[in-house]
């Protein structure tokens, strides 16, 4: 289990983490689970280069969103914002 990732969250009681399922010492579906357990109210994020999108989105227990890696910033800013639907996020255009 990637323990030195479930103990940064439990440190810093993040509104939001996100693993990558590929990790040290396990992978992010366990810390994630690892992580719901004792700060369920965080939001938690799966991503990978390596697992599809099916495999990683099967865990909606503990996956609250996903995607498989390349993404773009556009993206990636819209799952974020559809996680925090009551918080007014403005993403800056560029």
């Amino acid at each position: 289990m990637p323990q030195a990732s479930i103990n940064s969250a439990l440190e810093y009681n993040p509104d939001l983490v996100m693993c990558d399922f590929v990790m040290t010492g396990g992978n992010g579906l366990e810390a994630l689970a690892s992580i719901k357990e004792r700060l369920p109210s965080a939001k938690r994020v799966l991503f990978s280069g390596f697992w599809g999108l099916d495999k990683m989105s099967a865990y909606p227990e503990i996956v609250d969103a996903c995607w498989q890696e390349p993404i773009g910033a556009d993206e990636f800013f819209q799952i974020i914002i559809g996680l925090f639907p009551e918080h007014n996020i403005i993403i800056p255009q560029t």
